[in-house]
């Protein structure tokens, strides 16, 4: 048989590439806290000004612990499954629950105003349907205290987007001092973009979004930044 669509196939004899077996690599990994132990890790961060680091499991808790690997305990910093108990307080017209944790970041300033940013996934109760705004990113107080805490209650809403199967959830601040933010498509895992989101400019799905935390504009916890080149302020 001819191949689909050539008339000739030619050979293919210039390739430098190389399958396996391939060398190991020059390094491995070690555990750095052998004594701590964390279950489905979905980030680690750091906070401005401080020795600690931050580590966060998709159940929702996020954990606190020295940047000193002899460290062997790991304390409670946020506990964002627990957020559910607000968010079903302010009576939604279908019971919430928790769904999973995925990023956090510190703010440029954080030695001075004391935020952080998380994001997290919630979804209905009864897993029917898909929650406009179950995908979000939220500012929260941090204690000044040794080890610090989140204050659930200084939670702020920032911005979110459906939740679905695809869920995105990066969020990391760039040099310009905006916040970046990866949204998924909002859809199931299969088919692949089901609602076309990525090539649907009207909605905040499947995109990569850069919003100005720091000076929010009317009726919004942000601002859309002036050079924007898919929207235009009024």
């Amino acid at each position: 048989k001819k191949p689909h669509g050539l008339a000739k196939r030619t050979p293919w004899t210039t390739s430098n590439f190389r399958g396996r077996p391939e060398p190991p690599p020059p390094f491995k990994p070690v555990r750095i806290y052998p004594q701590v132990h964390f279950a489905r890790t979905t980030l680690i961060t750091s906070a401005p000004g401080t020795d600690r680091l931050f580590v966060g499991e998709r159940g929702g808790k996020i954990y606190t612990l020295h940047a000193d690997r002899n460290a062997n305990q790991a304390t409670l910093f946020l506990d964002t499954a627990s957020l559910v108990k607000k968010l079903n307080a302010a009576n939604p017209p279908k019971p919430i629950a928790f769904e999973s944790c995925y990023s956090m970041t510190f703010d440029p300033n954080f030695e001075k105003n004391r935020y952080c940013y998380v994001m997290y996934v919630v979804k209905p109760a009864d897993n029917a349907g898909r929650l406009p705004e179950g995908a979000r990113v939220s500012r929260f107080k941090v204690s000044d205290t040794d080890p610090p805490v989140a204050e659930p209650d200084s939670e702020e809403l920032m911005i979110s987007w459906l939740h679905g199967g695809h869920n995105g959830g990066c969020i990391k601040f760039g040099h310009d001092g905006y916040l970046y933010v990866s949204t998924g498509d909002g859809g199931v895992a299969f088919p692949p973009d089901g609602l076309k989101s990525g090539q649907d400019m009207t909605t905040l799905c499947s995109k990569v979004l850069r919003i100005d935390v720091h000076h929010p504009s009317e009726g919004r916890a942000y601002s859309i930044p002036r050079d924007n080149p898919f929207v235009r302020l009024k």
